[in-house]
């Protein structure tokens, strides 16, 4: 499955990320639940009570969530926030996936706050209450719920909004600094508009963090099954405030990749080696092959595929690593098979392993991750060829 996030118009928040994924199809009783018992375990808190209910932007139906709360006010050091949550994902009995997710949500706002102020040691103010853990947890929860932890997630540009905020600091432009700090070397996308309000908070770019490393031009070939519409607290002239969560299923569709090529004549193997390591994250695929430039000058011919808008990441590191001066890029439709991504706990030889692997083709053809199968043959002293072929066998028993 694949699940879009669209926050292109509105922006993110944590509440509308929350609404728009109980408006998908996320249990609303479970997430009620697990979020008002989560807010409990914030210091302060005495009683919580959290309920989802339906309402309208703008001629858009949506879902809205009402906070009742009785708990202390802020400030409160962002680690007492991380610790809130971590018990919180323990207390609700969330699995390893969504709890490792909501903790590391929690992280990413404590760290942004020091970086913001200097190292010094962080504490939260706008996201200091119970209501930060009813967000983060409740996503964790309903992500979890819909199967999003195992499915493909994608996002939209990241609205971001305009004009000026005013916190417990000051005045700061939109986006605030937390916000900043927050999407710094994510290669997620934001954009400015004219709406002269906030419109992603640093909760809501947390969470979108925590899911995506980038963010798409296009929405991917799916069948849509189910689309959630999570209102946020405002009301805005020109659009619905509204945040639209997708979730269906991959088709063969076309989408656009970007094609980098360079010939390299005066790079050693170590450095075009260092290269492809460098590029794991970026590079949708890398190839080098041998090749005889002008003046018979033996060379590497390389050829990098990334995403549509990754090129300029790609070309930089091609550079970096072998000291070439230019490359060529070309924009390259291509055919792309529907494709999930899991992990399974298998046995192997007499022992267990956690191994990840890739299915397309409506769940037929699973393929085990490569450095899974190399740690499965390391550990079991197994050949690799041997290895690979039980770890699939093993896997097929699964299915």
């Amino acid at each position: 499955m694949v699940v879009v996030i669209d926050p292109s118009v509105a922006g993110v928040s944590g509440d509308m990320l929350l609404c728009a994924l109980v408006d998908a199809g996320a249990d609303a009783r479970r997430v009620s639940e697990s979020a008002s018992q989560a807010a409990l375990c914030l210091k302060g808190t005495r009683s919580a009570g959290v309920e989802f209910l339906r309402s309208s932007k703008r001629g858009v139906a949506c879902t809205r969530v009402k906070l009742d709360i009785d708990e202390e006010g802020a400030p409160r050091p962002a680690a007492e926030m991380v610790s809130a949550v971590r018990e919180a994902a323990r207390a609700v009995g969330l699995s390893a996936k969504p709890a490792a997710y909501a903790v590391s949500c929690a992280e990413k706002l404590a760290e942004a706050e020091a970086r913001v102020h200097g190292g010094a040691e962080a504490h939260l103010h706008e996201a200091a209450g119970a209501d930060t853990v009813v967000d983060i947890v409740g996503c964790a929860v309903a992500l979890d719920d819909i199967g999003a932890f195992d499915d493909r997630v994608v996002c939209m540009p990241l609205a971001v909004g305009g004009g000026t905020v005013e916190f417990s600091h000051g005045t700061s432009p939109c986006p605030a600094y937390a916000v900043l700090e927050i999407l710094r070397g994510t290669g997620i996308e934001s954009r400015g508009t004219g709406a002269g309000a906030e419109l992603t908070t640093p909760t809501g770019a947390a969470l979108v963090a925590g899911l995506v490393g980038s963010t798409a031009q296009f929405y991917p070939p799916m069948e849509v099954d189910s689309v959630g519409y999570g209102g946020g607290a405002r009301d805005f002239e020109g659009f619905a405030n509204v945040l639209r969560v997708v979730r269906g299923r991959p088709s063969w569709g076309a989408d656009s990749v970007d094609v980098l090529e360079t010939s390299v004549d005066d790079a050693t193997g170590e450095q075009v080696g260092a290269m492809i390591e460098e590029l794991q994250g970026v590079a949708l695929d890398v190839s080098v092959s041998a090749a005889v430039t002008k003046k018979n000058r033996p060379s590497h011919s390389v050829s990098v595929v990334c995403a549509a808008g990754d090129a300029a990441r790609a070309a930089r590191i091609m550079s970096a690593c072998t000291g070439t001066l230019g490359v060529r890029v070309r924009r390259s439709e291509r055919m792309v098979a529907p494709r999930s991504e899991a992990s399974a706990r298998v046995r192997v030889m007499g022992r267990e392993f956690d191994v990840r692997f890739k299915t397309a083709d409506g769940g037929r053809a699973a393929k085990p991750e490569f450095e899974d199968v190399r740690r499965v043959a390391k550990e079991t002293g197994a050949s690799l060829r041997e290895a690979d072929f039980l770890v699939r066998a093993a896997l097929e028993g699964k299915s």
